[in-house]
């Protein structure tokens, strides 16, 4: 809201836990207008921590305790906070995204959202999804925000960590065919916020000379296209356009298309019609 500081990007600001009643006490809704193009966004609730950290909860222990044993990760919301959580959200006009990592808090979250009437909601990274779950997701309406880069970033330590459970991580592939509503994303900074980077993974699921790991899991790049988008190409739609300055890779090789999406050079970006960017 700051004079001089206009964005030429579309921003959604998160409201956390800590900062949920001074949302009601500004009577701030998801979706509201801040300032240029900059939204009110989602309530964002961190339910569990994170793989490589040993803290993503899971519904089993971790192929690897350390030196203080078995662990199963941890769980920062429990059940009562977590509904309490989403009633409020509710009553001020936010939707709600919870961030699960691990199975258990994949599965805790699907419940939170049953609780509360199944009116939908978004959980981030569902990185590890039981497949019990994954019709209950779609049946309730639930969006999974993926990050698929860190698939590869965390191929060995899934391995390691999550035995033959890692089965189950990052299956974009069967939560679409399922009808879960998927959204990819970056997960910047943790990955760089090249978008190209995500749809190169979620169709080739391989990056430089590395085997393709689970490529059944490998959509179609028109699909991932599509799904890492806010908009279409059609009337009454924003024109947030990108240009591309290379064809889109065709073939069955994997590591060769996942290069040329890799390297996408982009010739002009478009935010509602105007020019931001030309190469």
């Amino acid at each position: 809201m700051r004079p001089g500081r206009a964005t030429p990007t579309r921003v959604e600001a998160g409201i956390y836990r800590r900062d949920l009643e001074l949302a009601a006490e500004r009577g701030i809704r998801t979706g509201d207008p801040i300032a240029h193009r900059a939204r009110v966004g989602r309530l964002k609730v961190i339910s569990d921590g994170s793989l490589g950290t040993r803290t993503a909860w899971t519904a089993h222990p971790y192929g690897w305790g350390g030196s203080t044993g078995p662990t199963t990760g941890v769980r920062n919301v429990d059940d009562a906070e977590l509904d309490r959580m989403l009633e409020r959200g509710a009553e001020l006009g936010l939707d709600a995204t919870i961030h699960a990592i691990g199975d258990a808090a994949v599965t805790a979250a699907i419940d939170a959202f049953e609780r509360a009437g199944g009116r939908g909601g978004r959980i981030e990274h569902a990185q590890l999804v039981a497949g019990v779950d994954i019709p209950r997701m779609a049946r309730l309406g639930i969006v999974a925000s993926i990050q698929p880069e860190h698939a590869l970033d965390d191929r060995e330590l899934m391995a390691a960590l999550w035995a033959d459970r890692s089965r189950d991580a990052f299956r974009v592939r069967s939560l679409l065919e399922a009808g879960v509503g998927v959204v990819l994303g970056s997960d910047a900074p943790v990955t760089p916020l090249d978008p190209w980077l995500a749809i190169a993974t979620a169709v080739t699921r391989t990056r430089g000379d590395e085997t393709p790991w689970q490529p059944e899991e490998a959509i179609p790049l028109e699909q991932a296209v599509a799904i890492s988008a806010r908009s279409r190409i059609a009337p009454g739609e924003p024109a947030d356009l990108a240009v591309l300055g290379a064809p889109a890779p065709e073939g069955d090789d994997p590591h060769a298309v996942a290069a040329a999406l890799r390297s996408m050079p982009v010739a002009m970006t478009m935010v509602a019609g105007e020019p931001i960017f030309e190469g």
